[in-house]
């Protein structure tokens, strides 16, 4: 089960991704951007419990920085789990996202 919420200008996921799930979470994460759409603010995507075992979580990403791109707001990620850091810069894609983390 996974699931993604809204509080302010901060989108949670919580939750296992996988080929069964990631559709329908894409969909919804695309909804709760285009609601913040000409807000002008950053939205934060924290990370801190998602959960995969795969690289599903960087096309959902990607997907999410296209559509935020698209409704002119600043994506930022924070609490991004060591795994998908790793993934995010073996893939050379470090330079498409901001993040908010805390920890080094």
């Amino acid at each position: 089960m996974i699931h993604i919420t809204r509080t302010d200008n901060t989108l949670r996921v919580a939750g296992t991704l996988n080929l069964h799930n990631a559709t329908r979470l894409r969909r919804q994460g695309e909804r709760l951007i285009m609601d913040q759409a000409g807000t002008g603010t950053d939205l934060v995507l924290d990370l801190s419990r998602l959960q995969a075992r795969s690289t599903l979580p960087l096309a959902v990403l990607l997907c999410w920085l296209r559509t935020s791109q698209q409704a002119r707001l600043r994506l930022r990620l924070k609490n991004t789990p060591d795994w998908l850091t790793n993934l995010i810069t073996m893939h050379n894609l470090h330079p498409l996202f901001q993040r908010t983390d805390t920890r080094p």
